[in-house]
């Protein structure tokens, strides 16, 4: 419940995917094939490097500490 009320005015923002998200991310999940990496999280770390974002928060350390976005070396994820 908290995570959804920390949406909007100065918190989180929802973003939205774009047409031209669609190849990196099928860039993405041919990739890292083995791990696997999924549309959700292809779709972020797309959007993520869209917007210039260098932190991410999830729970799923296991993924995004593994894929290399194009724009940093690696995300910060959150919670640390």
């Amino acid at each position: 419940m908290t995570f959804l009320k920390s949406f909007g005015d100065n918190g989180f923002h929802v973003a939205e995917l774009e047409d031209e998200d669609l190849p990196r991310m099928a860039q993405l999940v041919e990739t890292y094939l083995d791990l696997p990496l999924g549309l959700v999280d292809s779709a972020v770390i797309t959007i993520a490097e869209r917007l210039g974002l260098k932190e991410i928060a999830t729970v799923d350390h296991r993924h995004f500490r593994v894929v290399r976005p194009r724009h940093i070396s690696a995300f910060r994820l959150l919670p640390d």
